[in-house]
C-alpha cells in the first residue's frame, strides 16, 4: 500500500465514522423514553449509565477528561 492509498483509506474511514455517528444520533432520538418498554438488557442499560455519568444535565455538556 502506498501513501496515497493509505490516505484514501483513512479518509474513507473518517467518512464512515461520521455517517455512523449521524445514525447513532438518530437512533438515540428514537429510543429515548423507550428503554423500559423496549426490553433493553440489564447489561446494555449498565453500559449506558456508565457512559452518561460523564454528561452534566445542568450544563448540557460532557465532562472533559
Amino acid at each position: 500500500m502506498n501513501f496515497d492509498e493509505c490516505k484514501a483509506a483513512i479518509d474513507e474511514a473518517k467518512r464512515t465514522i461520521s455517517i455512523a455517528d449521524q445514525h447513532i444520533a438518530a437512533m438515540a432520538r428514537i429510543i429515548a423514553g423507550k428503554l423500559r418498554s423496549g426490553g433493553v438488557s440489564d447489561y446494555v442499560l449498565e453500559q449506558l449509565k456508565v457512559e452518561l455519568r460523564d454528561y452534566n444535565i445542568h450544563t448540557s455538556s460532557w465532562r472533559k477528561e
